[in-house]
């Protein structure tokens, strides 16, 4: 059944111009970090879509969030020397 996923969503994504025209506009984006993003389809395999721009930020919503709990109980990430972020994937959240 996976795989059956797995091939419709593909091609959903190269029939969806839109999605695949927004993707190339953010990858030549200013806003990003100097740090290569992952290819659609392994975007897909990590967050069930195939939206770049998505991926990207909802790693830096949720690196926020990392930085809130953090600082409320009163750890400064600027302040650590190290940082094991264990099982990063493809580093949605740690680039951030």
């Amino acid at each position: 059944m996976a795989l059956v996923y797995d091939v419709r969503a593909r091609l959903g994504y190269l029939l969806d111009s839109e999605t695949r025209a927004s993707n190339a506009r953010f990858r030549t984006s200013e806003r990003l970090d100097g740090l290569p993003l992952p290819e659609p389809e392994l975007v897909c395999a990590i967050s069930g879509h195939f939206d770049v721009e998505e991926y990207y930020e909802s790693g830096r919503r949720h690196a926020a969030r990392i930085r809130q709990v953090l600082a409320a109980n009163g750890v400064a990430l600027d302040r650590l020397r190290s940082l094991l972020d264990f099982g990063c994937g493809c580093g949605r959240v740690v680039r951030h």
